[in-house]
């Protein structure tokens, strides 16, 4: 029997947009910090590469997800509010999924205070794995706009930008997912090859998000000139934490960058006090690029491999 029938006989279901409003549920109890991988609106988008299956126990919802890049089942970190104790008895529970399924105990998105529930957990040890190139970018909200928008240098930009090009800046909705999808075809799939996705089909990603985007607490903008897409940018705000979700642009039009900053922080993130710009994935470019927008915080997400 493969491992989804056997999750699904367990009572586990696959996630999907339309289980937003129980994932909330849950969510909003969090003691604090969530990770830009487990943003609700990422969790679908990426179902294709990394499908995520949950079920309901007592204060918690549990998740297993399968991870293609790496070929194996991993645990998600518990939704809900922790304490040690309910913390303990849902670890233990999902042990016994994970040993019905004969895969090995991986978490995998830890937060820092989360880490010291789990390890909290009497008589299990953990392998502790920390990649630097996993760690979200967090700015402060009003030091994000003072130097990623406000700053002498993003303004100057920003205004080149707004100069230079005739461009129509519109809301994201799904009847823009073929402008879209072409969009990324010329700027993306002409230049890379397939095998270069490591983490799952950019198209396809973009056609779940943008699918569903009016279901997914999530918001966009799409900007146009000469009547083709140069960039889309999708974001979420949720009790204070917004997060810069997906952001692609064209080659070749300085300022834009700046431009979609300002835009979305003024229609979607106004109720925003943290701003998570999510990992650099070790790439040097992304990593000096996120240095430099502004005074960061940098917040773990750590693997935890049962030993």
């Amino acid at each position: 029997m493969c491992l989804q029938k056997k999750l699904t006989n367990m009572g586990f279901q696959c996630l999907s947009a339309k289980d937003r409003d129980l994932f909330y549920r849950y969510y909003d109890q969090m003691n604090g910090y969530w990770g830009s991988a487990l943003c609700f609106a990422d969790m679908v988008a990426w179902s294709d590469s990394f499908a995520i299956y949950h079920k309901t126990v007592g204060r918690y919802m549990l998740m297993l997800a399968y991870d293609t890049e790496k070929k194996r089942w991993v645990m998600l970190p518990f939704l809900g509010h922790y304490d040690q104790e309910s913390v303990n008895e849902a670890f233990f529970e999902t042990e016994e999924y994970v040993k019905e399924l004969e895969v090995p105990l991986i978490l995998m998105e830890a937060a820092e205070w989360m880490k010291t529930y789990y390890e909290g957990i009497p008589e299990v040890k953990w392998e502790v794995i920390n990649d630097r190139g996993l760690c979200d970018y967090l700015y402060a909200a009003e030091d994000f706009y003072r130097h990623a928008i406000d700053g002498k240098d993003t303004r100057y930009n920003r205004k080149y930008f707004q100069r230079k090009y005739q461009t129509t800046t519109e809301l994201l909705t799904p009847g823009h997912l073929d402008a879209c999808t072409d969009f990324l075809e010329r700027s993306w799939c002409a230049v890379h090859q397939c095998e270069e996705c490591q983490y799952g089909c950019l198209k396809k990603t973009a056609a779940s998000v943008i699918t569903n985007i009016n279901d997914l607490d999530a918001n966009g903008i799409v900007i146009f000139t000469e009547g083709r897409v140069i960039a889309y940018s999708i974001v979420s705000c949720h009790n204070g934490l917004g997060f810069f979700e997906f952001k692609k642009t064209e080659r070749g039009f300085r300022g834009i960058n700046e431009y979609i900053h300002k835009e979305c922080f003024e229609r979607f993130l106004q109720e925003a006090r943290v701003i998570n710009y999510s990992e650099d994935m070790g790439l040097e470019g992304l990593r000096k690029y996120k240095t430099k927008l502004a005074p960061y915080t940098l917040a773990p997400r750590y693997e935890l491999r049962k030993q």
